[in-house]
Formats: C-alpha cells, structure tokens, sequence
C-alpha cells in the first residue's frame, strides 16, 4: 500500500472506532449496525455479536497503529543510515585528501634527500682522491 492509502486507511479505521464507541448504531460499519439493531431486540446475543467485533476492530486498530508507528520509526532510521553514510564518504574523501598531500609532501622531501645523498657521496670520491 502507498503512504496516502496507508493514511486515509488508518483514518477511516479510527473514524470507524470512534463512531463505536461514541455514535449512534446507523453509523457504525454494516454487519455492526445490522447486529447492533438487531441487539435491540434479541438482546444478549447480539451483544456478545458486537462485543466481539468491537474486540476484533480494536485488535485491528492497534495492530495498525503499531504497524504505521513502525514503517515511521523504519523511514526515520533509514534516513539517519543514509545520513550517517554520506558523513563517512565525507570523512573517507577528507582523510584521502590529507593523505595524498602528506604522501606528496614526503615523496618531495625524500626526491630532495635522495639528491643529496648522491651529491656528498660523489663530493667524499672527490675529496678522497685529493686527500
């Protein structure tokens, strides 16, 4: 079901409630009303009838709001993982970043030290041969 059928189905649902706890007999839904009126005249039979389609109907009122409350908790927690992924892709790219430009910065440095490494050792054959 979609959200909006998912919506209009829990508002009728608690509509449908209210009015069975609250309305008159012509507004409960159709086999209910029938029982109710008819529980006017047959008396305690109708009334265990009602009772437990009213005990049926809360069972299925709850059930639904249970059901709504948790495809909300379900869109809330999705929306905090996905969340909290795109903050580890920003982290991840930002820790890449620094490590690229300290990998670059020691890689120069090493290229530097490599070149005057070769320049004393050919500078040591020089001076050996003079001295």
């Amino acid at each position: 079901m979609a959200k909006a059928d998912l919506k209009e189905y829990r508002e009728q649902l608690r509509q449908e409630f209210s009015s069975m706890l609250w309305g008159k007999p012509s507004q409960l839904p159709g086999s209910v009303s029938k029982r109710v009126a008819v529980g006017a005249v047959d008396g305690a039979g109708a009334d265990a009838d009602v009772g437990s389609n009213v005990q049926a109907f809360q069972t299925e009122f709850l059930r639904n709001l249970v059901a709504d409350a948790m495809e909300e908790l379900r869109d809330e927690i999705h929306h905090d993982i996905q969340s909290l992924h795109v903050d580890m892709l920003r982290q991840f790219h930002t820790f890449h970043m620094e490590l690229q430009s300290y990998l670059t910065h020691y890689a120069d440095m090493n290229r530097e030290l490599v070149m005057k490494v070769k320049h004393l050792e050919e500078e040591n054959k020089r001076l050996k041969k003079h001295f």
